[in-house]
C-alpha cells in the first residue's frame, strides 16, 4: 500500500506511521480527521428502495385482493426490469 503525504506529496510504501521524507504522522492526522467527523461512516453498497404497495391485514377482503393483485404486478415488472438491466450490463461488458 502506498500513502501520499499531504504535507510534502511524497509517496511512502508499506504501512508507515510517518512520512519517510518529512516525518509527517499519518496516524495522528487520521485520528484528528476522525475526531472532527464523529458521525462519519464509510459508505456501503447502494440501496435501492422501490416504493412497493403496503399490504394492511386489517383491510376488507376486496381491498386486500386488489392490493395483492397490484403488488404482484409490481413484483413482476420489477423482476422483468431487473432482468433486462442485468442482461444489458453483461452485454455492455
Amino acid at each position: 500500500m502506498e500513502i501520499k503525504c499531504p504535507k510534502c506529496s511524497v509517496w511512502t510504501e508499506g504501512h508507515p506511521t510517518n512520512c519517510t521524507a518529512c516525518g509527517f504522522d499519518f496516524h495522528a492526522a487520521a485520528q484528528k480527521r476522525a475526531e472532527s467527523h464523529p458521525n462519519f461512516s464509510a459508505p456501503g453498497p447502494p440501496k435501492f428502495d422501490f416504493p412497493m404497495l403496503h399490504l394492511n391485514p386489517n383491510d376488507p377482503w376486496h381491498t386486500r385482493a386488489g392490493k395483492r393483485t397490484v403488488y404482484a404486478i409490481q413484483v413482476v415488472v420489477m423482476t422483468f426490469a431487473g432482468g433486462m438491466a442485468w442482461m444489458a450490463y453483461w452485454i455492455a461488458v
